[in-house]
């Protein structure tokens, strides 16, 4: 399970200046959006465990090259795009930089959800 909190220290616009503050380009921004939480689980992963006649066994390192458990190719993919939707919903919400001070995210320790983590981060931050 991954947690992410989005939160701001900028104050609230004023009534008379939130037609000009709001960015209109993220479908959920809005001038008194103050927090926003999201929690979802990993993306896609490998089993740790398959039936004995199952033709994909779970050590089978072509079928899951990433090892038992691990985040498969889609499911990094999935994480990754999951933090470019977040980002274009609510694109005026976020700086377009990370900043640690306005941003926390939080991850249980397993690698699966580590990796979830850090494909949403960077699907909600890309490169500039």
């Amino acid at each position: 399970l991954v947690v992410v909190y989005f939160f701001t220290n900028k104050p609230l616009p004023s009534p008379a200046d939130q037609s000009s503050v709001a960015n209109k380009t993220g479908s959920r921004t809005v001038p008194t959006l103050r927090f926003v939480i999201v929690i979802t689980r990993h993306g896609n992963r490998a089993p740790f465990y398959t039936y004995p006649s199952s033709s994909y066994r779970a050590n089978n390192t072509r079928v899951w090259p990433y090892g038992r458990g691990q985040l498969t190719h889609n499911g990094r993919i999935q994480l990754y795009k999951l933090g470019a939707k977040f980002r274009s919903m609510y694109n005026g919400f976020l700086d377009q930089h990370y900043y640690p001070d306005n941003f926390k995210a939080f991850s249980t320790p397993s690698d699966r959800s580590q990796q979830s983590a850090q494909l949403f981060l960077a699907g909600l931050f890309p490169p500039t």
